[in-house]
């Protein structure tokens, strides 16, 4: 702001006040009849059944989210378009796209949770003393354990391939823990892991042939499918595949999360979002994928995907959605699955990854 401009306003705050002193009976009679006016609309809204505060900006929650890949927010979408969140007056901000960058923008502030984030970043987080909650478990199931390999190859020669070369997620994700197992299960110790950060990168390497295979979500690789560039060895999406190869129980895959300290602050939030998100996951059970596919495309995140791509993803992610809740026994198994994740110097006893401490058990998951 300017000197000359600072001035102004200082000059303009005194003349109000001058003009205040001079005319303060007819401000009070002004306020007095303003009072009984805002006292007769009361009663005339009180008389008809309605709320007068209902949907106002003063009743109206907020919460910032940070997101993966368009389909897997798609129950938020689905919340917003469909008013579910304005039901339970809860605006929320969604910054999408964001893999590599949620925890950042968890622990800088920028976001109050992260959704269907890498469910062991919070262990990460809690051995670096930042105190995370898990407020919601969205995915279990092997979502991201399906190996993909170029045209030609099977399981079969991947073990004997010289020089196997595999894409994967980074340590700590599902797919890294997935392709860990499968190096000892599937006998693909001649492999070695190459490391890549988002979905775009590690298609572009198959495509491209500096990986001979991927690990992860088989959303993630729908279009290096129909290109040719690549054929499903396991596809977690199929039933048979998660019988033959995903253990029981499944150890949590995506979660959300956010500071404690945050979470607490804004708790009467975290349940009306959770509230509108529940009823957006049962809308989307009673439309299907395409309808809720045709929600997501209108926003821009989706923007350069197609109705079908879309579509297709969103019915791959559906049987992996898991409800929300987080029971101990779950968590305690989930613990267990981690130590072949990658996770340095991970051990499942630590204190800190107990249930009570990493579990928001007032959350209204599953609710």
């Amino acid at each position: 702001m300017t000197h000359s401009s600072a001035k102004a306003i200082i000059d303009q705050f005194f003349h109000a006040e001058k003009a205040h002193r001079q005319d303060s009976r007819r401000r009070a009679s002004a306020l007095a009849a303003t009072v009984s006016l805002l006292a007769l609309v009361a009663a005339c809204s009180s008389q008809n059944g309605s709320s007068s505060t209902q949907g106002s900006s003063s009743s109206t929650l907020s919460l910032t989210v940070a997101g993966l890949t368009p389909a897997y927010s798609a129950p938020i979408y689905v919340a917003m378009t469909e008013g579910f969140f304005a039901k339970h007056h809860i605006d929320v901000t969604l910054i999408d796209n964001q893999p590599p960058g949620a925890t950042n923008l968890v622990v800088s502030g920028r976001v109050d949770i992260a959704t269907m984030a890498a469910a062991p970043q919070t262990l990460l987080l809690a051995e670096q003393g930042k105190q995370t909650y898990i407020t919601y478990g969205g995915i279990r199931g092997g979502i991201g354990g399906s190996l993909l390999a170029r045209p030609g190859l099977t399981i079969a020669s991947l073990q004997k391939l010289p020089n196997c070369r595999i894409a994967t997620w980074p340590p700590g994700t599902s797919a890294y823990g997935w392709a860990i197992l499968y190096k000892k299960e599937l006998g693909l110790n001649n492999c070695t892991f190459t490391i890549y950060n988002t979905p775009e990168l590690d298609t572009a390497a198959v495509a491209s042939g500096r990986a001979d295979a991927v690990i992860g979500s088989s959303t993630n690789f729908a279009a290096l499918v129909s290109d040719g560039k690549a054929d499903f060895l396991i596809n977690t999406a199929d039933a048979s595949d998660r019988a033959k190869y995903i253990p029981n129980p499944p150890a949590w895959e995506g979660v959300d999360y956010g500071l404690k300290s945050d979470l607490q602050k804004k708790a009467t939030a975290v349940k009306a979002y959770y509230a509108g998100y529940q009823e957006a996951i049962a809308w989307m059970a009673a439309h299907g994928a395409a309808a809720t596919a045709a929600i997501v495309l209108k926003y821009q995140a989706a923007k350069g995907l197609t109705l079908s791509q879309l579509t297709t993803s969103i019915a791959a992610i559906t049987p992996f959605m898991a409800g929300g809740d987080v029971s101990q026994a779950s968590w305690d198994s989930s613990l267990k699955a981690y130590a072949t994740w990658g996770l340095t110097n991970f051990s499942s006893s630590n204190p800190l990854f107990a249930y009570g401490n990493m579990i928001d058990t007032s959350a209204p998951a599953g609710s």
